[in-house]
């Protein structure tokens, strides 16, 4: 579906030199997405921050962004974080309906989903975050929904909250294939970080990695 926007170029641009700056790390990232689609399996990545201002937001949608320039497959950005949700702003996007609208009722997933014309990404924001109320991502609606909207795209990268602050967030790991924690250099402090793996690993999923964000 086609949403009206005002592309906001500042942050289009800000976005494209993240993605060019990090381009080793998203090269690796879209090996590994090649590969698994090239065998029929679904990616879901999701990026996770300790604490908020690491800039998850951010470098989970310039990831997108080089994901859906660099492979011939459909790509979804999905905006899982419902309490603090930003990514319309970066995108410029207008009014429209998001998840908590599908959630509440009040939309339908496909009247939820819009595409960005250039790249060639689908966008599932998270709608207005007043909305949101604590404990909805482990809530069984919010998985259904999720499975529901990302059927139909063989790579998903979802933009989470901040692991530390809200520990449902916890229920989005059952649901991804691959986690990347992002720390802002020189700002994260070690023991955040140390926190944040530790409830990682005690989901039963190991992170990929910890993707340093030194981006100003």
């Amino acid at each position: 579906m086609s949403r009206p926007s005002k592309t906001d170029n500042k942050a289009r641009l800000a976005l494209d030199a993240l993605a060019s700056k990090s381009g080793p790390a998203f090269h690796r990232l879209l090996a590994h997405v090649t590969d698994e689609t090239g065998l029929g399996r679904q990616s879901r990545i999701l990026f996770v921050g300790a604490t908020s201002g690491q800039g998850t937001t951010t470098v989970s949608l310039a990831a997108s962004l080089a994901l859906a320039r660099n492979t011939p497959d459909p790509v979804l950005f999905l905006e899982a974080n419902i309490y603090n949700p930003s990514a319309g702003l970066y995108l410029g996007a207008g009014e429209g309906p998001g998840m908590l609208d599908v959630l509440d009722g009040r939309a339908d997933i496909q009247d939820a989903l819009y595409r960005l014309e250039r790249p060639d990404l689908t966008v599932f924001l998270a709608g207005n975050g007043d909305d949101a109320e604590p404990g909805m991502l482990a809530k069984p609606k919010f998985h259904a929904a999720l499975e529901k909207a990302s059927a139909q795209f063989p790579t998903v990268i979802m933009d989470g909250p901040c692991i530390l602050e809200h520990p449902d967030a916890c229920g989005l790991m059952s649901y991804a294939t691959e986690v990347i924690l992002v720390a802002r250099a020189n700002h994260g402090r070690r023991r955040d970080i140390q926190a944040a793996l530790d409830i990682l690993m005690s989901s039963r999923i190991e992170p990929t990695g910890v993707f340093f964000n030194d981006f100003r």
